[in-house]
Order: C-alpha cells, then structure tokens, then sequence
C-alpha cells in the first residue's frame, strides 16, 4: 500500500466507524470486476478491501458482503454486482447503462453510481446521480473518496442542525 493510499484508509476509517461489513479480499474484487465486466476505482477498491460496505451518514454504500441479493435469506450488506445488474436491467428493459456501478441512494429517488467510462489516468471515475436530480448524470463528486467525505459532511451537519433544533418530526406528530 502506497502512502496516499495508507492515508485515505485512515481517513475513511474516521468516516466508517464502525458500521462495515468487514475487509474484503482482492480476489474477491476481481471476481467482482469479472462480474461486472468493468473495472473499479483505485478508491472505492480500497475501500473495499478494508471495510466490504458500510453505512455512511444514513447510506448504505453497496459492496461485496459474502452474501448475494438473490439468497434466500435476505442480506443486510447489498451486493455491487447484483444491484448494478439490476439497475442495468431495470423495468421494463429500460435500465441504467452498463458503464454504471450503483453505489448507493439517498431514499428520495436519487441513485450515485460510478461512471466507470470516465476513468482517469490515477484509475479514479466520478460519481454521478440519476433519478430525483436536475442533471441525469450529473457530477457529484470527482470520486468515490471525495463522495464519502461529501456524505460525511452532509451528516456532520444534520447532526449540527438536530443538536440546536432537537429531533425532526413529521408534520402533524406531537
């Protein structure tokens, strides 16, 4: 592991915690790259190999939990490559395009995924947001790094915002 590398681990370790599914071997990410038909980014590998999926800021970020979406038994972690699958087949046929790995939704609508036809030269893509957006497609963050911190800080400050005002509650709820 290079020193840019070790020091991004242990800033995503100070933005996981705790709640992660566990490391994930590097045979097991290339499988998932077989899979996928696709190759993932430099950060979003890392954070793979150290945390497997994780919660972060109330997003479940997908990842490579030893259990898949179609067991039996349903999983807590989501799996990359069955959910990517699935948005790429959508309904109806009209799904997501194949360059996409879903990575995460914020419960309203909007979906991040990485847009693996963007790679750069440092092995890094962008994520964009589809769905409850202005811009299908648009930027949200550089990478999949910068993306954590973005959810991180967007917690940081709710968790800001409910310390002054107390806890939200739906209208009509005393």
């Amino acid at each position: 592991m290079t020193q840019e590398e070790a020091a991004m681990v242990e800033e995503m370790k100070q933005i996981v915690g705790g709640d992660c599914f566990g490391p994930v071997p590097e045979e097991t990410i290339a499988a998932a790259e077989q899979e996928l038909g696709l190759p993932l980014p430099r950060s979003y590998r890392a954070f793979l190999r150290h945390f497997g999926a994780a919660i972060i800021g109330g997003y479940e970020i997908q990842g490579l939990p030893n259990t898949r979406n179609t067991d039996e038994e349903m999983a807590f972690w989501s799996h990359v490559v069955d959910t990517s699958r699935i948005m790429w087949d959508g309904y109806g046929g009209n799904g997501m395009p194949r360059h996409l790995v879903y990575v995460t939704d914020d419960g309203g609508g909007t979906q991040y995924y990485l847009d693996t036809s963007r790679m750069d030269d440092a092995g890094e893509c962008p994520v964009v947001a589809f769905g409850n957006v202005k811009e299908q497609g648009g930027v949200k963050a550089s990478n999949f790094f910068e993306f954590m911190k973005q959810l991180d800080a967007e917690d940081q400050r709710y968790q800001e915002w409910k310390s002054v005002h107390g806890e939200p509650k739906p209208e009509g709820y005393d």
